[in-house]
């Protein structure tokens, strides 16, 4: 059945769904429809998408699915854009669905089909560079909302304007992703950079599933850097993604990069004292520690490094810029070094770019000899791009001697 290109939406979605719920449609192409907004076309709903997903892990004869392919604008190349349409057939092994413009609807779909169709098939899903999570405006459903208030399982990241729209993070398409890769049982690389996962949320979600899935080999979650004003949160995100890594036995590849996670924050348990009588004010922890200033630390990292030092299953970790370069960071990647004893490769260049140190490049390389000295396993480190003077890069070649590790400076 062939109904692209007919500018369905929201009613006919839903009424595509009824039909695959009773019918025995083998092969459906859906393609270019703007599923994901209202018949009027003035804004977004998912519940159209969302019965197209039901429908399409209750149809048993379905064998060949076209969907998205909706046009864009990119405003790099000043152009409307319309891509090639995503293609899902039974007992592929591999899917190539990246740039697409998929979005949180395509990702919905992709969580469906992965979840029912393909549950021993399909094993590599490249879903890259297709905006699973993003920053929506809707219409205010109601009066009195607030920052951080949930509207259908989405938070608000800004409250209603002049035009009586309030932001939201859209975030039902890494959800609905999240459960189909969790009920799927054969899939092993699943490459995901691009996709405006580097928020708190997305982080949770993504982290879940790590820590259940026990056949997932190969995750690349680079370059999902999101702006804090669309609801970003780079150490939220790493996280929630060390969360799951902590409990996984399975993930042997982790590319994490060009995330900033290494963004210094303020250490918990710290509180602000006004000092009225002074003018001034001064910071306490936990009614004992004081400090004029709150102390800072690379928190995303030192989550990562708590999941990762005991891991026995991760073989290759790409941290490259994410703005690491610091005394904090490289301690703590410094101790997990220490006591991980699988991990073979490591690459953590290009963190200078972004850390705010002048001196941020020695302060990693110091934090992490230490490490270098007492580890035994490591085979390949990257650490070019990173400031490093040339006494700094002796005491690294000093912690490697006797070792059969590749450093790269």
């Amino acid at each position: 059945m062939n109904i692209s290109k007919s500018n369905i939406r929201l009613s006919g979605a839903k009424a595509m769904a009824a039909a695959l719920q009773e019918s025995q449609i083998t092969e459906l192409n859906i393609s270019e429809n703007q599923l994901t907004w209202n018949d009027s076309g003035s804004g977004y709903s998912m519940d159209g998408v969302v019965a197209l997903g039901d429908g399409i892990k209750n149809n048993g004869a379905l064998a060949k699915l076209i969907f998205g392919g909706d046009e864009y604008y990119d405003y790099e190349e000043e152009m409307d854009v319309t891509p090639e349409p995503a293609v899902l057939e039974v007992g592929m092994t591999k899917a190539d669905l990246s740039n697409k413009n998929l979005g949180a609807g395509g990702a919905i779909i992709v969580g469906a089909w992965i979840s029912h169709k393909d549950n021993g098939a399909l094993t590599s899903l490249n879903i890259s560079n297709n905006s699973i999570v993003s920053a929506i405006y809707i219409k205010a459903p109601r009066e009195g909302i607030k920052v951080g208030d949930i509207i259908d399982g989405n938070p608000v990241i800004k409250e209603k304007d002049s035009d009586g729209e309030i932001r939201i993070l859209q975030l039902d398409g890494i959800k609905a992703l999240a459960d189909g890769i969790k009920n799927n049982g054969a899939l092993e690389k699943l490459l995901m950079a691009k996709n405006g996962l580097g928020t708190k949320e997305a982080g949770e979600v993504l982290g879940g599933v790590l820590g259940k899935n026990t056949v997932l080999k190969e995750l690349d979650l680079s370059d999902n850097y999101v702006l804090k004003s669309k609801g970003g949160d780079p150490v939220g995100f790493a996280k929630g993604i060390a969360n799951g890594v902590k409990n996984n036995g399975a993930l042997t590849s982790l590319n994490i990069s060009d995330n900033k996670i290494g963004q210094l924050v303020p250490e918990s348990g710290w509180q602000r004292i006004d000092d009225d009588e002074h003018g001034d004010h001064y910071f306490v922890k936990e009614g004992e520690e004081s400090a004029w200033e709150i102390p800072t630390e690379p928190a995303g990292v030192i989550a990562l490094e708590g999941a990762i030092k005991n891991n026995r299953a991760l073989v290759k970790l790409n941290m490259s810029s994410n703005s690491m370069a610091s005394k904090e960071a490289g301690e703590a990647l410094g101790d997990m070094l220490k006591a991980n004893s699988v991990l073979k490769e490591l690459d953590v260049s290009n963190n200078f770019a972004g850390c705010g140190q002048t001196d941020g490049g020695v302060q990693l390389a110091k934090g992490m000899a230490d490490g270098l000295s007492a580890n035994g396993a490591l085979t390949s480190l990257d650490l070019r791009h990173n400031n490093l003077p040339k006494n700094a890069q002796a005491a690294l070649q000093r912690a490697c001697q006797g070792k059969t590790l590749s450093l790269v400076l």
